[in-house]
């Protein structure tokens, strides 16, 4: 948890809601008040919408409390990629040649335990204006950002035989310092092409064209797998999986060869393209293409149980697929007929499906994408100027669209804390 002063129009915010009986204080709907009112997972007050924009260097963040822009950030370059830290108050754009740390405004005060103020679990969520912070993460390259509860990496693969891989690692703590502490940062002496760099816990793993493998502290390296060039990556309760060329990789912190376990792919079967997971789930869904998903469950004791493969039926195609944030009981899928679905994790039942956006492909550079708060999926429409909410709570109700001033391209979720995320804030208390 990290808690900023409250800014003079942060605390104007707050009070104009409560004086006014906005939602922020009487449970209201989050979306357009013409719409169906589904039941309101508690956390829905905290997030904003970090959005990239395609045609312009500029991040546009929207507040779903307050269905509205609450600020545009001007970037020196176009952002490739968002990447959202666990606790939530943090995001990482990266651009060719480095990232900007962009603070969205929002930070929480954990009483999960109780207070003083109340005996019943709650946070308090304060609300900020958005802005960059200044944060040097630079190299050679279009890096690659990954996220792991309260750190983050960013790898920036070099020039072959030119300039080395370059690994930054840092703590969000380290955001908060006077002046900020510098991330942690390494060369990687390889000869062949690294892309991938991996938080996990005090652990760096990192992967490329050589295998995924893990930095110990007199900065050797442990192969852990072959042959793992760019690979999906996806949290499974407190471990990761990585999906390497011929395998599924699962590592436990601290990460050796005694906390990794592997699994192939099935024979002749192609590399998963996408993996989604879960932080309170040891359960892993790989995507390969077409509307076949592998289901890996890691229930138990990673170094003694069993793991179990299923197959799971898509009725389409999948662009985007995730775990449902709040549980990981379902399954989103965002399909290029401009549907999104919502399946059962476990069986892959079809639960709802929801026409949103118009037809598109998943190659498009620019095209629909599909973020989520806990009981919310969120679907960006580059060809409208709008995002699209819907409810995760059974049948896909839409719950409002928000006008955008950019053509969004990457689409994140911000102010959810792991730790918190089914968790609401005091006003939400009986």
């Amino acid at each position: 948890m990290t808690l900023r002063p409250p800014t003079r129009l942060g605390l104007w915010l707050s009070l104009l809601l409560c004086a006014s009986g906005a939602a922020a204080c009487d449970g209201g709907d989050d979306g357009d008040p013409a719409a169906p009112t589904p039941p309101i997972h508690p956390a829905w007050r905290r997030t904003r919408l970090v959005v990239a924009d395609a045609d312009a260097p500029q991040i546009e963040v929207i507040d779903i409390e307050f269905g509205e822009s609450v600020g545009t950030l001007p970037l020196a370059v176009p952002a490739l990629d968002l990447v959202v830290s666990g606790s939530g108050e943090h995001v990482l754009a990266t651009h060719l040649g480095g990232a900007d740390v962009i603070y969205p405004g929002i930070s929480l005060l954990d009483h999960s335990e109780g207070a003083t103020d109340s005996d019943a679990a709650h946070i308090h969520v304060y609300k900020f204006p958005p802005r960059l912070l200044d944060y040097a993460l630079t190299g050679t390259g279009v890096p690659r950002a990954m996220a792991y509860a309260h750190r983050f990496s960013v790898l920036f693969p070099g020039e072959l035989n030119v300039r080395s891989p370059l690994a930054l690692s840092f703590d969000e703590q380290a955001l908060l310092a006077e002046p900020p502490t510098p991330p942690e940062a390494w060369e990687i002496p390889m000869t062949a092409r690294i892309d991938t760099a991996i938080p996990l816990g005090d652990d760096l793993l990192v992967a490329g064209d050589t295998g995924l493998m893990a930095r110990s502290g007199d900065d050797a390296y442990v192969e852990l797998a072959r042959d793992c060039p760019t690979p999906p990556v996806a949290r499974a309760g407190g471990s990761v999986a990585v999906a390497c060329s011929e395998e599924l990789v699962r590592v436990e912190p601290p990460a050796s060869h005694e906390t990794t376990r592997t699994f192939f792919h099935e024979a002749g079967a192609p590399r998963p393209l996408a993996l989604t997971g879960h932080v309170a789930r040891a359960l892993v869904l790989a995507y390969a293409g077409g509307t076949s998903v592998d289901r890996h469950d890691f229930t138990g004791d990673p170094l003694s149980s069993p793991h179990t493969r299923s197959a799971l039926t898509l009725p389409a195609e999948a662009c985007d697929l995730a775990l449902d944030p709040a549980h990981g009981e379902t399954l989103t899928v965002l399909s290029p007929d401009g549907v999104v679905r919502l399946l059962d994790a476990d069986d892959g039942a079809l639960l709802a499906e929801q026409a949103v956006v118009a037809p598109f492909s998943c190659a498009d550079a620019v095209r629909p994408r599909l973020a989520q708060a806990p009981a919310r999926a969120y679907v960006s429409d580059p060809a409208r100027r709008e995002i699209h909410a819907l409810s995760l709570d059974g049948a896909l109700d839409p719950v409002g669209i928000w006008p955008l001033q950019v053509v969004p391209s990457s689409l994140a979720v911000a102010g959810i804390d792991e730790a918190t995320r089914n968790l609401g804030d005091l006003s939400d208390t009986p």
